[in-house]
């Protein structure tokens, strides 16, 4: 009996350790992110991304500008390691400025459940938090 309990437990165990951490992370992500305010040069600027498991992603956000507010989406995608996220968009409604099909590599500080943070590339530090869905 001793025996079949420790059989089943290592079973378990080796169960869990099938997956490594960089599918664990991509899973932890997949989900719409709400980012928290970001201040660049005097603007604050929001965007919400969905991290789909597919591995394609969708931002939408809104940028000041002097004129007006620029709402944007972006379209793209994307996926991850133990480390990093990597990003590529290939298309952005209105044309932001900044560059298609290339990857993006943003460095991942943390990753839990309800919140993660990167560094992008600009080393500007970046906090997502999980939306939850309401009933």
């Amino acid at each position: 009996m001793k025996q079949i309990i420790f059989l089943s437990i290592l079973a378990v165990i080796a169960s869990g350790c099938d997956r490594s951490s960089g599918e664990r992370t991509t899973e932890e992500l997949v989900g719409i992110w709400h980012m928290d305010k970001v201040t660049q040069k005097d603007r604050e600027f929001m965007a919400e991304q969905h991290l789909k498991k597919d591995g394609t992603f969708e931002m939408q956000g809104t940028v000041p500008i002097p004129t007006g507010p620029i709402t944007f989406t972006v379209h793209g995608t994307w996926r991850a390691d133990s480390d990093h996220l990597y990003q590529t968009a290939t298309n952005s409604e209105p044309d932001l400025g900044f560059p298609l099909n290339k990857e993006e590599i943003n460095t991942l500080i943390s990753v839990g459940a309800s919140k993660f943070s990167m560094r992008t590339p600009d080393g500007e530090v970046r906090t997502f938090r999980k939306k939850h869905s309401r009933p």
